[in-house]
C-alpha cells in the first residue's frame, strides 16, 4: 500500500478494530474489511458448481447472478462488520482468478442500490439460511453498502499478483 501513498495503521491479527487500519495519501484513516472469494471457498462452490449441472435448477444466466449475489452478500457482510466503526471505512474483496472468470459480468450489481439478482433454488436456499444469521437483511444491505467510503474488487493472478478491477470511492 505504501507505494500509492496508504499507510498501514493497524492490523486485526495486531489487535486493530479491523482487518486493516490505514492513511490514505491525504491523511484521512480508514478501517477496511477484507474478504477473499477463492476456489476453496465451499459454500459458493457447493452453490455455483451445482448450477453447471441442468439437473440443478440452474443454467448460465442463474449461475452469473448466483456468483453476483455471493459477491455481495459478501460485501455486506463486511459492511456489516464496520457498521458502527468511528471512521471512514472500506471493504477489499479479492478474488481467484479462476473464480473470477464467473463474476466477469459482475457490472450487473448495482453498488449505490444493492440488491440480489433473480436466481436459483440454490440461491434462495442460501439467503434462507442466511436469514437464521441476519435476520431479514436484504433492507439493511441496501442502506449500508452504499454508505461505505471505499469499495475495492480485486482478481488475485496466478503469480499472486492483484489487478484492481473495481474502485468505488463514496
Amino acid at each position: 500500500m505504501s507505494a500509492r501513498g496508504w499507510r498501514v495503521t493497524g492490523l486485526a491479527a495486531l489487535g486493530a478494530d479491523v482487518d486493516i487500519a490505514a492513511v490514505s495519501p491525504a491523511e484521512q484513516a480508514y478501517g477496511f474489511e477484507v474478504k477473499y472469494v477463492g476456489h476453496a471457498t465451499s459454500e459458493f462452490l457447493v452453490e455455483v458448481d451445482a448450477l453447471a449441472n441442468p439437473a440443478g435448477g440452474g443454467g448460465a444466466v442463474s449461475m452469473v447472478n448466483d456468483a453476483a449475489n455471493y459477491l455481495l452478500f459478501r460485501v455486506y457482510e463486511a459492511a456489516k462488520q464496520l457498521q458502527n466503526y468511528g471512521q471512514r471505512n472500506g471493504v477489499a474483496v479479492a478474488i481467484e482468478q479462476r473464480t473470477w472468470a464467473r463474476l466477469q459480468r459482475n457490472a450487473a450489481v448495482s453498488w449505490e442500490a444493492p440488491a440480489f439478482l433473480g436466481a436459483s433454488d440454490r440461491w434462495n436456499a442460501f439467503l434462507e439460511r442466511q436469514r437464521a444469521r441476519y435476520g431479514n437483511f436484504e433492507a439493511e444491505m441496501a442502506e449500508i453498502v452504499p454508505r461505505l467510503d471505499r469499495l475495492c474488487i480485486m482478481r488475485v493472478t496466478g503469480s499472486h499478483e492483484y489487478v484492481l478491477e473495481l474502485c468505488r470511492r463514496r
